[in-house]
């Protein structure tokens, strides 16, 4: 099995993504060779400059048009040929030496379709002072997870291009509801960090307010799920989704 780490780009620094890089530089009982990261460059005509690059996996940068972080990790997931792959942020890394040996293990088995894990997030306490938090059972964020790629192409799961926030919990709900219960990996062990990051788009400016700025986000969301739902005919999962919106509106 191989895997392609498929990371979105824009305007960040090296500096930035290299902590991500090194991460993934770092890791143990495995072979380079099986791993690879497209970093998709969005809007970003100059991308990275390729001569600080210098790690033991194979790097290939792929350029598109502005179109925000959904296009993106769609073009990144167009140009991969893996039998794997897994989404990560320029600006986080992995938590552990042995986080890829977990996922190895776990997908070598050829038994799987999608693969989660937990991940610890990075964030301020209400004194200032940066906490880790573990996320043991999220199905919302992007962070930590893989999938096998023909399962994504056999059941056209991508993420949807007019979502630009919350983009991931329509990606992942759609991934697993679809996968059958017994095709889907855990790994309890923590193997990624989201990182602390004051210029985050979920943290800069007035991150306490972060839903609320972006209900209206969360909402198409919502509505983008209920169109997926009904398109496949799986009803139960549509009454659902109509359920929570309606919910989550009223309160």
């Amino acid at each position: 099995m191989n895997l392609d780490i498929i990371v979105t780009h824009y305007k960040e620094p090296w500096e930035v993504g290299k902590k991500l890089f090194d991460s993934i530089a770092m890791q143990e009982l495995v072979n380079f060779d099986d791993i690879r990261v497209l970093l998709v460059n969005d809007g970003e005509q100059d991308g990275i400059d390729e001569g600080n690059i210098h790690y033991p996996f194979p790097f290939h940068q792929v350029w598109i048009p502005k179109g925000g972080v959904s296009k993106a990790r769609n073009a990144g997931l167009d140009a991969s040929d893996a039998d794997w792959v897994m989404f990560c942020d320029f600006d986080d890394c992995f938590s552990s030496i042995f986080a890829l040996h977990m996922i190895f293990c776990a997908i070598n088995e050829d038994k799987y379709d999608t693969l989660w894990s937990s991940f610890t997030e990075g964030t301020k306490d209400p004194q200032g002072n940066l906490v880790l938090v573990a996320h043991e059972h999220d199905y919302v964020f992007i962070h930590g997870k893989a999938h096998r790629r023909q399962f994504l192409i056999e059941n056209n799961i991508r993420f949807h291009d007019r979502l630009t926030i919350h983009e991931d919990v329509y990606f992942n709900m759609m991934a697993q509801r679809i996968a059958k219960p017994e095709r889907i990996a855990s790994i309890k062990t923590p193997i990624y960090c989201w990182r602390w990051n004051p210029n985050s788009v979920v943290r800069k400016d007035n991150a306490d307010d972060y839903i609320l700025l972006t209900y209206d986000h969360l909402i198409r969301q919502r509505i983008a799920l209920t169109e997926a739902f009904m398109e496949r005919g799986m009803n139960e999962m549509l009454m659902i989704t109509v359920i929570k919106t309606v919910v989550d509106a009223f309160y």
